[in-house]
């Protein structure tokens, strides 16, 4: 299992057993340093996370590049094509394919984070 506190940046996306879901919050969570003005508690969810799960953290650099025709690049779909990949590799796909999407011209940070559950190590006798 997980434990997710969300803080205003997007939800995070879950990879498992080849498909990608995104890890909506059960409420939103106020912005990261807003939530004693808001009064606002932060909202914490528990997904499970077992070996070779996969969790990405994005920011809103990510889904709110566009290309010069004015269309947000598709993080989920581009993550669908990148999911099966070794953790590396993913990553490495996900920004080359960002890069292209705006022809290198990004106006906003875009930062990424992937996390990958190891398989259990054998315990000794």
């Amino acid at each position: 299992m997980a434990r997710l506190v969300h803080c205003g940046h997007p939800e995070p996306f879950l990879v498992g057993a080849g498909r990608v879901r995104g890890l909506l919050p059960d409420r939103p969570g106020a912005p990261l340093g807003l939530g004693d003005l808001l009064e606002t508690a932060p909202a914490v969810q528990t997904v499970p996370f077992g070996p070779g799960d996969r969790l990405l953290l994005y920011t809103d650099g990510f889904i709110e590049a566009r290309d010069r025709r004015g269309r947000f690049f598709d993080l989920a779909a581009r993550l669908d094509a990148h999911a099966g990949r070794n953790l590396e590799a993913m990553v490495a796909g996900l920004r080359r394919d960002l890069v292209r999407h705006v022809r290198g011209d990004l106006d906003d940070d875009a930062a990424l984070v992937a996390l990958e559950r190891l398989p259990e190590a054998p315990v000794a006798p």
